[in-house]
């Protein structure tokens, strides 16, 4: 497991009181660890086909609230049981990867249900949280935000300040299992099923709402002509 040094803790701390904005050299992302979480498809089995990607949202699309929870477009907010198949198609198609020179073994691939990305950060929009997208097959998508152990504040690229060749590390773990492994972030999903028994995110397909409130007017009026 990825530490951080004491130089590298007190300077991203700077960034948070100064707001200076600065390039880091590089990002490492990882679930390969037993104390993070492990991606599962859609119906439960560890997730063998998909790809992690961290970036951020365009301008004028997506972008979620933390405090609501939220997901917000073009001044309608939608919480994750009301997001159709088309939203989380349109979430992946508005959504920009951050990471640059991404090394052939690191590149995101998700297998047995973990994977590792490292990457150079390159391009942002200052104000976005960091967000990471994990996608498999059928459109399954999981939306993750990370959030500082300490002070649960939101790590947007604005906050990221690193000096040096030490890369910024980030896992999929809890706040619970970030705090014991001294580490500065843990991962808040928002967008997704956590098992917290098994310690495993589930990618989501959402039932677009009317076709299930169809399918329950067919039902009902089916079961009206049985009776009858």
């Amino acid at each position: 497991m990825f530490y951080r040094s004491l130089f590298t803790n007190a300077f991203t701390a700077c960034a948070f009181f100064s707001g200076g904005i600065a390039l880091a050299d590089s990002f490492n992302i990882s679930n390969d660890d037993p104390s993070a979480y492990s991606l599962t498809n859609s119906l439960g089995n560890p997730l063998n086909a998909g790809n992690a990607v961290l970036g951020a949202f365009n301008r004028n699309t997506w972008s979620y609230d933390v405090t609501s929870r939220q997901w917000n477009l073009q001044g309608n907010s939608y919480a994750q049981d009301q997001l159709k198949y088309s939203d989380l198609m349109s979430m992946q198609n508005n959504f920009t990867s951050t990471l640059t020179n991404i090394p052939e073994e690191q590149n995101g691939s998700v297998t047995d249900g973990s994977f590792n990305l490292s990457g150079d950060y390159s391009s942002y929009t200052p104000t976005s949280p960091v967000y990471l997208m994990v996608t498999g097959q059928d459109g399954e998508t999981a939306f993750f935000v990370f959030k500082n152990a300490s002070s649960d504040s939101l790590l947007n690229y604005d906050n990221i300040k690193i000096s040096g060749n030490e890369p910024f590390d980030l896992w999929l773990t809890t706040k619970e299992q970030a705090l014991i492994n001294d580490l500065d972030y843990y991962t808040e999903c928002i967008l997704g099923n956590i098992n917290l028994e098994n310690n495993t995110i589930q990618l989501l397909i959402p039932e677009p709402a009317t076709t299930t409130m169809s399918l329950l007017g067919l039902t009902a009026l089916m079961v009206r002509r049985k009776r009858k």
